[in-house]
């Protein structure tokens, strides 16, 4: 029997849902009885209703019973309630325990799809995804009791950057950059490829665009403004990641005719636009895959520089790699002692791995005391506050009961 590999993006107030088709080595999307709509069958809205004797009922399912019953349902935004609790027809539910009868009734529906075929492995993502939303599937992951060893969470910036990784060698060596548009504003992902010239990595870029439109474009009612702000964007987006070949748009807004109108403004033979809401669900998809990347890449909410220190190494003076480009931000911190030899600088080497430009920063601890040559040990402690902001901590701690530690700590900010 079949094993299925998924990915699903939450997307406002609906999901899409991404296949992994073997026979073809590309995701692609599917309809799913009852749940999915006929008219766009990847589309789920991200709806459920719950009867007297606690069935749950999703997507176009669970719309329709809410209708033929004349009973209340709750379109679900995960993080995005501001509620932990809704209350639906009278009981009060918690908002986790819906996305989970959710994501039970639509998996369960995909598999009955597909025969009874078991679930491989699974990968969600979402618009603006953040710890809170996360950790939200995860539980509701744990509630329906669906492994979490086959299930990854990522947000639309990876999503995107699998999505090009997958694409033949032409498309996936040029600039693509996407505008993500949803009820919370705008959001830009630019793709950089792979340089075979410096060997920097392939990576995402992530720009929050929605400071002029935090709830969305079709929260704006002039149109001329809306136009406005929308071509403020696109100009954002191609400016900026500059030379850009392929533009895509996403997001209910991109069915306005006047959004249409000037993304036709642009488009070229050698500038191309797409529009479409798959792309996310197919990028999860092919993370769901879990197949090697076709070449070294740094997802968005990894470090970008390879921070290394200088010290000996078999006699001759070398730089030690202490956290490298592509450690997930969360996970880039490193602890070491070392034992000063003539010098009182610590030299750190910076290595930006997106252009190969290469920096040196020397940190001198002020007034370290006074003890023999090789006696000095220090423990160095780094760490990243964001993926441009270096933390280093020094700490005296003494060279044993000759020369006891003074505990002292220096610290100072690096930017990169």
């Amino acid at each position: 029997m079949a094993s299925l590999m998924i990915g699903i993006d939450f997307y406002d107030t609906e999901v899409y849902v991404g296949l992994w088709a073997e026979d073809e080595r590309c995701a692609k999307v599917f309809s799913v009885d009852n749940i999915s709509d006929t008219d766009s069958p990847d589309r789920i809205p991200l709806f459920v209703c719950v009867d007297e004797n606690g069935k749950y009922y999703a997507g176009h399912e669970g719309v329709d019973y809410s209708i033929k019953r004349q009973t209340d349902g709750v379109s679900l935004l995960y993080g995005r309630n501001i509620k932990e609790n809704v209350t639906v027809n009278g009981r009060e539910y918690s908002v986790t325990d819906l996305l989970a009868g959710f994501l039970g009734e639509v998996l369960g529906a995909i598999k009955r799809h597909f025969g009874g075929a078991s679930i491989a492995r699974l990968c969600l993502t979402g618009s603006r995804m953040n710890p809170v939303d996360e950790a939200r599937l995860r539980r509701a992951l744990e509630i329906i009791e669906f492994p979490r060893e086959q299930a990854v969470i990522i947000n639309h910036a990876n999503a995107f950057a699998m999505y090009m990784l997958h694409m033949d060698e032409d498309k996936r060596s040029k600039r693509a950059a996407t505008i993500d548009l949803d009820s919370n504003g705008a959001g830009i992902y630019a793709f950089i490829p792979y340089d075979t010239k410096t060997h920097a990595p392939s990576h995402v870029n992530n720009v929050d665009a929605s400071e002029n439109i935090p709830n969305g474009l079709d929260s704006i009612k002039d149109p001329e403004e809306q136009v406005k702000l929308f071509e403020e964007v696109v100009s954002t987006a191609i400016s900026h990641n500059l030379p850009l070949t392929r533009l895509f748009v996403t997001g209910k807004s991109i069915e306005n005719e006047r959004i249409k109108g000037v993304l036709r403004k642009y488009a070229s033979d050698n500038f191309r636009i797409f529009s479409g809401q798959n792309l996310y669900s197919s990028g999860a998809c092919y993370m769901a895959v879990a197949e090697p990347s076709k070449e070294k890449t740094i997802f968005d909410g990894e470090v970008f520089h390879t921070i290394s220190l200088e010290g000996y190494k078999d006699a001759c003076i070398d730089a030690v790699e202490l956290i490298p480009a592509g450690t997930p931000l969360e996970k880039a911190k490193k602890k070491v002692d070392v034992i000063m030899d003539g010098t009182d600088d610590l030299v750190f080497h910076v290595t930006d791995q997106r252009n190969g430009n290469r920096s040196v920063c020397t940190f001198s601890p002020d007034d370290l005391q006074v003890r023999d040559n090789r006696t000095q040990r220090l423990e160095i402690s780094l760490r990243f506050l964001d993926v441009e902001t270096l933390v280093v901590k020094v700490r005296d701690i003494g060279f044993g009961e000759i020369y006891p530690a003074s505990f002292r700590v220096w610290e100072q900010v690096i930017q990169l």
